[in-house]
């Protein structure tokens, strides 16, 4: 038998609900901030991952699904979707509209790393753009929308980190601080952060090994670095956290995994025993070249991915999780098929006035039908008896009690009853 790949999953039943769950409460506050829906291709040019995302970085050099089509083109599955974003707005020329500088997605992306709780090679990321809208006020709403979608879903257990990494200059000479200092310690890093000291040491400080690492902790942090208007400008916003009465902490080794990211970063990392300690649920930040085009135009802005899966992970284990099911309003028992055909216009009318119709698709005897209505929870349950079909009645039953309706009378009864309860 051949079986689903290692790192994927089938989704249905229940967890198909706490998925529905998160997508549905997501999109509605989408819609109280009036972001506007985008959805870009599952491929993309293996070149866009490697120039936005950056070549050293964890994404593009260890995790990302690569391949060759038959035409020769390079291509690759999204692992993530920012850079998708930024191709689109600039192939589009969205940037043009303002009607498209505030974006958000729900889509499926693709890393090749060790399926744990919470971590698939395929899975779910929500994202939020804002783009071309880079200040303070939209980096503290970008901030703000992601802390209310955690509330709405009920999540409590987090911790918001955050951090000012600089403008590329600041970062330059902070960079440099850091080639120095871990060049004085290289033996005690893994191999790849010995590379990384000259190619990218920032992600020395990211890395899920070595930054626990004494010799990590204790590296230059990147405030010391910060001109007094980055400082100034990193506090204010901070300021308007508190008065929102959004608790956060600063980290100073919080620099994201990413190339495009400046200034502001943060993350929500998850508290739950459901995941363990260090899960981030939301990771974000402000970026102001995000597809370093050239000098004539840039994209900045600011952003967030919510990993849904570990969302997930912390919904499913909650034991008041309330999930809203798919309720069927209307049954039909059928015993024959000129029962159906009877009623096959009208089923196909109330459908089309969104109202939930399951009916016996084989001829069931009577009290086998009515078994199947009783399990479906159906609010209404409609049949006919031998003597009704002479006189062209069916018969209602709601809330254990039954009346006859003329087949006439079906369609007008079932919508006046559902409209009143």
């Amino acid at each position: 038998m051949i079986q689903r790949p290692r790192g994927t999953k089938d989704i249905y039943g229940k967890d198909e609900l706490i998925y529905k769950l998160i997508f549905d409460s997501f999109e509605q506050l989408a819609t109280t901030y009036n972001l506007k829906k985008i959805i870009t291709p599952t491929f993309e040019s293996y070149e866009l991952f490697k120039k936005i995302n950056g070549e050293q970085t964890d994404i593009v050099s260890k995790e990302i699904y690569r391949f060759t089509d038959q035409s020769s083109r390079e291509l690759a599955l999204k692992p993530e979707g920012t850079a998708s974003i930024g191709r689109a707005i600039i192939e589009n020329k969205l940037y043009l509209s303002k009607e498209y500088n505030k974006l958000y997605y729900i889509d499926s992306m693709y890393r090749y790393e060790k399926p744990q709780k919470g971590r698939l090679r395929q899975f779910y990321q929500i994202g939020v753009e804002l783009i071309n809208e880079l200040c303070l006020n939209s980096i503290l709403d970008s901030i703000v929308l992601a802390n209310s979608f955690l509330k709405k879903i009920k999540i409590d257990e987090y911790v918001l980190y955050i951090n000012n990494i600089g403008s590329s200059e600041e970062r330059n000479q902070y960079i440099k601080s850091l080639k120095t200092y871990f060049s004085k310690f290289k033996n005690q890093l893994s191999e790849i952060s010995q590379k990384r000291i000259d190619t990218n040491p920032l992600r020395i400080l990211d890395d899920k090994t070595d930054s626990e690492l004494e010799i990590v902790k204790n590296a230059p942090k990147i405030i010391d670095f910060l001109s007094n208007e980055t400082k100034e400008e990193f506090s204010l916003l901070l300021s308007k956290l508190e008065k929102l009465n959004i608790d956060y902490k600063i980290d100073y080794s919080l620099v994201r995994g990413l190339d495009y990211y400046s200034n502001v970063v943060f993350e929500f990392v998850s508290t739950s025993s459901s995941l363990g300690s260090k899960n981030t649920l939301i990771g974000g930040g402000s970026y102001l070249d995000l597809t370093k085009t050239n000098d004539s135009f840039k994209i900045n802005g600011v952003g967030f991915g919510i990993g849904v899966e570990r969302i997930f992970e912390i919904l499913k284990s909650k034991q008041d999780l309330y999930i809203p099911e798919n309720k069927i309003d209307v049954f039909i028992i059928f015993e024959n098929n000129s029962q159906y055909d009877q009623l096959q216009k009208i089923i196909y009318d109330l459908r089309f006035e969104n109202i939930t119709i399951e009916f016996n698709y084989k001829i069931k005897k009577f009290k086998k039908g009515l078994e199947d209505a009783f399990n479906s929870k159906s609010k209404i349950i409609i049949f006919q008896e031998l003597n009704q079909h002479k006189t062209n009645n069916w018969t209602f039953k709601i809330n254990n009690k039954n009346f006859e309706v003329n087949e006439s009378e079906i369609k007008k009864t079932i919508m006046k009853y559902l409209f009143e309860n």
